[in-house]
């Protein structure tokens, strides 16, 4: 039998060059550039599969599972994870936090071997977690009784907005917000009422019966019951002649007079005293005969306001310190929950603000915040043109009203009582409607 030689194969230069440059065969470096590319690419994959390997290991068991978690101090962090490995502990869960320390999880058999492991290298470490049948009881019993007061309290506020919880009024002046309330609660449609018994139109009916009431508007939002009110409107009758006659109003001098009906009985510059007639009820014919006729018109003069005021320049006064203290209360369907504790103030101040945690929902919670202001008596000492700026100034509000944007006057006169006493007097002299009909 011929023994098969190995196959040799020689081209000349012609035609290889001829083979190379139709793309039959590659050329050396093509061919050498593809082998190293799927080389490189089998070497990512496996280190890649590597890689996923040691985080399934790394991972801790399950969510049940029984050991403890370490943190670890000391260098050569792998030397120490490979011997553990090697005496067969299992080490899952290893993050690495710095070159000197790191956290591992070790199953619960495992642990009396990794604990002389550890001591054997010299390692500091200390357990941070404990996972036992206790903790997992402990971790089921925590989501039960949550998820138990989670259910409770949707129970509760499902139960609880079947009720209504607030009435709202609006629209009213002249009608008084609690009569209505009272009304609707004597027939049966009060606060803490199932809503399946709230009939509409039967309480839009019963509020369309109070005086005052033009029309009403009912409706239900959430466990709040809203009133829109469209009250009567008020007409006035044309006013009753006035055959009395004018008088004034105050102790003036006159300005000015506006008769239109009946006869003036001052003339501008006169001093009149309060209650003086300023037009009279009547007027005279030519033959001298008095008619009565009403009095129509308006007599305006400068009138004087005096205030006297005793005053020292010392006054003692309460301020606040800066320290505070705030309690809140809550309310739930009427019952209180964490009342408001005493505060440990001698002097204090409280404002009080109330809203509704949930406005028209179906929990009617209710906040009131308190704070309270601690106080100190001060002394303190005024200027005289202080206290003088400040009695005018008193004065002045005193009259405002009846002042209102006329043009004033203030004078004044001090007198000195001894002993920082003193005692001013003020003068405000205004213009002033002091008669009209």
């Amino acid at each position: 039998m011929k023994k098969k030689e190995k196959g040799v194969y020689a081209f000349n230069k012609e035609a290889l060059a001829e083979i190379v440059g139709k793309g039959a065969l590659p050329s050396c470096d093509t061919a050498g550039q593809a082998q190293r590319g799927a080389a490189g690419s089998r070497g990512r994959q496996r280190a890649l599969e590597k890689k996923k390997l040691l985080e399934r290991k790394n991972k801790t068991p399950s969510l049940w599972w029984m050991g403890d978690t370490l943190t670890i101090e000391g260098f050569n962090q792998t030397r120490l994870l490979n011997e553990l490995r090697e005496n067969g502990v299992g080490v899952y869960g290893v993050v690495r936090t710095n070159p000197s320390n790191m956290q591992i999880s070790i199953v619960k058999k495992d642990l009396v071997k990794a604990f002389a492991i550890l001591e054997r290298m010299c390692y500091t470490y200390k357990v941070v977690k404990s996972s036992s049948p206790k903790t997992i009881g402990l971790y089921l019993l925590n989501k039960l009784g949550l998820a138990l007061a989670v259910a409770i309290f949707v129970a509760l506020g499902v139960y609880a907005y079947g009720f209504v919880w607030r009435l709202e009024l609006s629209g009213y002046e002249k009608i008084e917000p609690l009569l209505v309330k009272r009304h609707l609660a004597e027939n049966g449609f009060g606060v803490g009422v199932r809503k399946s018994r709230f009939e509409l139109s039967e309480i839009r009916a019963l509020i369309n019966d109070l005086e005052d009431v033009l029309e009403a508007t009912v409706e239900l939002r959430g466990t709040t019951l809203r009133v829109s009110i469209i009250e009567t409107t008020d007409y006035a009758l044309p006013p009753t002649p006035n055959m009395n006659g004018i008088f004034s109003r105050f102790d003036a001098e006159v300005t000015r007079v506006i008769a239109e009906s009946g006869t003036p009985n001052v003339v501008v510059g006169q001093r009149v005293f309060s209650g003086a007639s300023l037009i009279g009820a009547y007027r005279v014919s030519v033959t001298e005969e008095v008619i009565p006729t009403p009095s129509i018109g308006r007599v305006y003069g400068n009138v004087t306001f005096t205030d006297s005021s005793t005053f020292s320049l010392t006054e003692n006064v309460r301020q606040r310190t800066g320290n505070r203290d705030t309690r809140t209360a809550l309310s739930v369907w009427g019952l209180n929950i964490g009342a408001r504790a005493r505060h440990q103030f001698a002097l204090s101040e409280a404002v009080t603000t109330t809203t509704y945690a949930f406005n028209n929902f179906f929990l009617p919670i209710r906040m009131a915040q308190t704070v309270y202001y601690e106080l100190q008596d001060v002394e303190i000492t005024h200027t005289l043109e202080q206290r003088l700026a400040n009695f005018k100034d008193e004065s002045i509000a005193n009259r405002a009203m009846l002042m209102g944007s006329s043009p004033y006057t203030l004078t004044y006169h001090i007198e000195e009582l001894g002993g920082a006493v003193y005692r001013v007097h003020t003068f405000i002299t205004v213009e002033l409607l002091i008669g009209e009909t």
